[in-house]
């Protein structure tokens, strides 16, 4: 069959989605194919560990992109990345990370057999070029077919398309009261991120949370806003008007949830 037809009855397929149920992020099956999306790109992707591919992707791979077109097989796949975003001599990085939530499983099933999986999803991509600061890329979406071969999953089809530079509105930047501020500054904990130390910084606040350190901005009296990922960081005040923690959103989905810890 032609990767045209493969494409065309794949997208049919997935419009009959409503009439399928996504599995619980809890099972097996969730938790095995969200493994394979990690070690695929956090470890495949972001670090240019080849073998990760070898292992998990189908040799007769087609993978169809919006933007750099088709590629007919695993082999093909492993060559561009050799040759391109991981050849030793390359200068410009890419990273990629799953956008929080946005993943979901629909098992598929031959009279009552599993043999493959559809899992689609949402992810963003950070640019770096030799010396340059991380800069926040495009988002877009997948649909990943893997298909269950011997007990291997294996990724057979991949989509990925709508890759759009998402920005957040800089002219949202307000002015706030150096003691409105004050009152944020402090200590969280957060239940996936950890601690949080918010202190003040030129114009808004400057956030620490694990591995990322930046400034957040105000885009009203208890929003800010991250100036270059599309996340939000609402300050939730008692009864007194002194905040008492913080709802993280990224993509208007609440992603995280961090308590101030009392003096």
């Amino acid at each position: 069959m032609k990767p045209l037809k493969h494409i065309l009855i794949f997208t049919i397929f997935l419009g009959s989605f409503t009439g399928i149920a996504q599995i619980d992020k809890d099972s097996e099956l969730f938790r095995t194919l969200k493994t394979n999306d990690s070690l695929l790109f956090e470890v495949g992707f972001n670090t240019c560990d080849l073998s990760q591919f070898e292992n998990l992707m189908a040799e007769d791979l087609e993978f169809y992109h919006d933007k750099s077109g088709v590629t007919n097989s695993s082999s093909q796949f492993l060559e561009v990345m050799k040759t391109g975003l991981c050849k030793p001599s390359n200068t410009y990085k890419s990273r990629r990370e799953l956008i929080k939530g946005s993943l979901e499983v629909f098992p598929l099933y031959d009279n009552g057999v599993l043999y493959g999986a559809i899992q689609v999803g949402e992810h963003r991509f950070f640019e770096k070029n030799k010396d340059q600061p991380e800069k926040a890329g495009s988002i877009a979406k997948f649909i990943h077919l893997w298909v269950n071969e011997e007990g291997q999953w294996r990724l057979k089809r991949v989509l990925s398309f709508d890759h759009q530079l998402k920005t957040v509105d800089q002219k949202a930047k307000i002015e706030l009261s150096q003691a409105l501020l004050d009152d944020y500054t402090g200590t969280y904990n957060a239940k996936n991120t950890g601690t949080v130390i918010i202190s003040k910084g030129i114009g808004g606040l400057e956030m620490n949370a694990g591995k990322m350190q930046s400034p957040i901005n105000p885009k009203s009296e208890t929003v800010f806003f991250h100036p270059e990922r599309p996340l939000t960081f609402e300050f939730i005040r008692d009864s007194e008007g002194h905040a008492i923690k913080i709802i993280v959103r990224e993509n208007d989905k609440i992603v995280d949830e961090a308590i101030k810890q009392l003096n």
